[in-house]
């Protein structure tokens, strides 16, 4: 044996071992429960404690839950955790707390975009193939609405205005060269109908809508509704106003007769009591 093992062996005899005793030792003490387990238990009561449940999963909604689903949800878990409907839960208070608090973060878009940000969720979504949320404006992602498109890539300078661009007519922009395609295939515009449009009378966007998604006659016979409907509300309200105008003279008439009545009797009665005398 070498000295220093020699040396290390008479000053702590219980730290070396052979094979044959070491395999002995452990086997000794497999069916022990004291064995190893107290540093693995304390490891993971420690990653228990570093490992915090996050906002989605104290509301159980996935990452790429929508504000409808994120609302519904809460309402679900405060009716069913609300401290009211459970008095004898000493932690009910303290989950409905924490159950507020997630929704705080995730009820509110910024704060929910920075919160994915500060977790990663945004992050390992993209990476996923998968959008937690969309880039800039809803015209924007991915729609066709007109003049949309993304915010990247645009110059910052500022420049004569040119007005809008072509795809401002392309997709149904308001001009004498507009022509939209209805879903049915047909176009409807300006050369599309037989009678000529007019386009410094403002009522021809009535008859002749360019824009197909818009229904131009059921807004107007709704405002038209409207507009007869708020003017017989006035017209009563005025004759209103003038029935108690005419009451009020009226009784101002009567009123005055009284009193000149009032004076010419006492002024006969106290004329003839001075003549009397």
């Amino acid at each position: 044996m070498p000295p220093r093992l020699t040396t290390l062996r008479r000053l702590y005899p219980s730290a070396i071992y052979t094979r044959n005793n070491l395999n002995d030792h452990l086997r000794s003490h497999d069916s022990s429960p004291s064995f190893f387990p107290a540093f693995f238990s304390t490891t993971k009561r420690q990653y228990a404690r570093s490992h915090e449940p996050t906002y989605y999963e104290i509301l159980n909604v996935p990452v790429t839950a929508t504000a409808a689903e994120i609302k519904k949800q809460f309402y679900a878990l405060s009716l069913k955790h609300h401290p009211d409907r459970n008095r004898t839960d000493p932690k009910a208070t303290e989950r409905f707390a924490i159950i507020s608090s997630a929704y705080h973060i995730l009820g509110d878009s910024h704060k929910r975009a920075r919160y994915d940000l500060d977790h990663g969720f945004g992050i390992a979504s993209t990476q996923g193939g998968t959008h937690t949320h969309p880039v800039g404006s809803h015209s924007s992602a991915g729609a066709t609405y007109t003049g949309s498109r993304p915010a990247s890539g645009l110059s910052k300078r500022r420049t004569a205005f040119r007005g809008p661009p072509p795809s401002f007519y392309a997709h149904g922009g308001y001009g004498r060269a507009t022509r939209q395609q209805a879903p049915g295939g047909a176009y409807n515009g300006a050369s599309g109908t037989g009678k000529q449009r007019s386009d410094e009378d403002p009522m021809s966007f009535i008859n002749h809508n360019p824009v197909w998604h818009f229904n131009a006659q059921g807004h107007y016979k709704t405002q038209k509704a409207e507009d007869a409907r708020r003017k017989e509300r006035r017209s009563q309200q005025i004759q209103r106003e003038r029935e108690i105008l005419e009451a009020e003279r009226g009784g101002s008439l009567v009123l005055r007769f009284v009193i000149v009545s009032g004076i010419l009797v006492v002024t006969a009665v106290f004329g003839g009591l001075v003549g009397g005398r």
